[in-house]
């Protein structure tokens, strides 16, 4: 009696050109990241010297978007540069991270 695999396996060929076509494809994305030693006596974590440009110019979407106070006080003190700015390359960063090491970030309220 010989087994038979399942119709799917039979496209596990394709499936695994097509992860890494798309797995290993260099980031494409919006800003340049240069990530270094921050100086001794440094006041900040983040430069931002990039703009998003205007809405029509890059189809950006405009998003409110809730900032706890300790949080804001923290992007004053620790981001040089325009606040928006440095959100989304933050999040674009971020998200790089966590591409480049195949985790996944889970974000939950404190109790």
């Amino acid at each position: 009696m010989t087994r038979k695999n399942p119709a799917w396996m039979a496209d596990l060929g394709k499936l695994q050109a097509v992860a890494k076509e798309n797995s290993f494809k260099p980031h494409k994305g919006f800003f340049s990241h240069t990530l270094s030693e921050r100086a001794s006596g440094g006041k900040y974590h983040a430069i931002v010297n990039a703009s998003i440009g205007r809405v029509e110019k890059h189809d950006a979407k405009t998003r409110l978007v809730r900032v706890p106070p300790a949080i804001e006080a923290r992007i004053a003190k620790e981001v040089s540069g325009p606040v928006s700015v440095a959100l989304v390359a933050l999040a674009e960063w971020a998200l790089d991270q966590l591409d480049d090491s195949r985790r996944v970030l889970t974000v939950e309220n404190k109790e």
